[in-house]
């Protein structure tokens, strides 16, 4: 969408920049850039470093799912609310490589309810394990329970 290109705004899908996260990416190059991700399941088939210059803008309903071995680094920034994001496997993991790319990690972005039912224990060290593998990025747990 022109409207979308004006404001440096991007979403994974667009014609013209591929169908895949790794797609866009290779074609912002070095353009400071928000990129957005649509909902659905995209896939990080293998290491993957967003660049300082592309503020992910994760919207409701993606997943980004990151397999056994697999490490997503996010030197840029990250939008994203109280809502699952990321879905690792096994040994994938996320790392903020930069600091100043977000302020605090939730614990909802690996899939915690914080509904009183639920076991959120797995959300939960993941956030730590990210936090700990970013050098020690502050985190926030929400209300709930």
């Amino acid at each position: 969408r022109v409207d979308a290109r004006l404001n440096k705004e991007i979403w994974v899908g667009d014609p013209n920049y591929g169908t895949t996260i790794q797609d866009a990416l290779t074609a912002i190059s070095s353009n400071q850039t928000i990129l957005g991700v649509p909902a659905g399941t995209h896939s990080i088939s293998g290491n993957l470093i967003v660049p300082s210059n592309v503020t992910l803008r994760v919207e409701r309903g993606a997943t980004l799912a990151i397999p056994q071995g697999v490490t997503l680094t996010i030197n840029g920034g990250l939008k994203a609310g109280l809502y699952q994001i990321f879905a690792c496997t096994g040994t994938g993991k996320v790392v903020f490589g930069q600091p100043g790319g977000v302020k605090e990690l939730v614990p909802q972005w690996w899939g915690a309810k914080a509904d009183g039912a639920t076991d959120d224990i797995i959300p939960l060290q993941a956030m730590v394990d990210c936090a700990v593998a970013s050098g020690g990025l502050n985190m926030f747990v929400p209300h709930g329970t």
